[in-house]
């Protein structure tokens, strides 16, 4: 099912002399014929083109032009991609995603959000900083871009809360694209902020939501699972 890469960044990243990304999306485009894709087709038509481009291409419409009923779908794919990534392995995703339709209106729809968002990050994209992008550091890549993936899988019932997560995966995955260190140490750093203000925002909804917990009664555990807790952490510390 897998197939291990020799060298991981020429398979998650390699430019190719007169071959952009908006020649891959127009490639698609061309594929489509006008008719309802799968995700399969569309891997199918980017196979040699690595990780980079599909996680771009599902990452970047929610930038720009979101499309309902997508983000937990795609951020599962990214998730699988990352951990592609993360052990080196060739783009794979499973069946039940690659069967995902497109109809033609989607795919124009999210074809053109990416050549928009495409537009604004190509121009400051170049080679450099070759440690964050040098292949030994793609495991480190893989790990973030699962992250994201979660993040952006998640359904919360926010408007727009698909934006935060899929700024440092756009950011990311081009970077690995274009072996752009700078924007690969933007993606992690992206990455690790989100998770702060996600944490942060965790515990002042606790922390609102905590009176109404204790007035139903759900704030304080009963004195057996109190004590089942004490007896648990104090098994850990012995053991360690």
């Amino acid at each position: 099912m897998h197939t291990t890469v020799d060298d991981p960044q020429a398979a998650a990243a390699k430019p190719e002399v007169g071959h952009s990304l908006s020649s891959d999306l127009d490639a698609v485009l061309k594929h489509a014929d006008g008719k309802t894709v799968t995700i399969g087709q569309i891997m199918d038509v980017l196979a040699d083109r690595g990780h980079g481009v599909l996680i771009f291409l599902l990452s970047a419409p929610f930038l720009i032009n979101p499309i309902p009923g997508l983000s937990t779908a795609f951020g599962f794919a990214i998730g699988i991609l990352g951990l592609c990534v993360t052990f080196s392995l060739r783009p794979w995703l499973p069946n039940f995603i690659k069967r995902r339709t497109l109809t033609h209106d989607k795919l124009t729809k999210l074809i053109h959000g990416v050549e928009r968002v495409l537009k604004k990050v190509e121009r400051f994209a170049k080679p450099r900083l070759e440690l964050f992008a040098h292949k030994k550091m793609r495991w480190l890549c893989g790990l973030s871009l699962m992250s994201l993936a979660f993040l952006l899988a998640l359904p919360i019932p926010i408007p727009f809360n698909n934006v935060p997560p899929a700024i440092p995966l756009v950011i990311l995955s081009f970077g690995m694209l274009e072996r752009d260190g700078l924007l690969i140490l933007i993606g992690h750093i992206g990455n690790i902020v989100l998770w702060i203000i996600m944490f942060f925002l965790g515990n002042l909804i606790w922390a609102a939501m905590a009176p109404i917990f204790a007035k139903l009664g759900w704030g304080s555990a009963s004195p057996a699972t109190q004590q089942a807790m004490i007896d648990g952490i104090q098994m850990i510390r012995n053991l360690v």
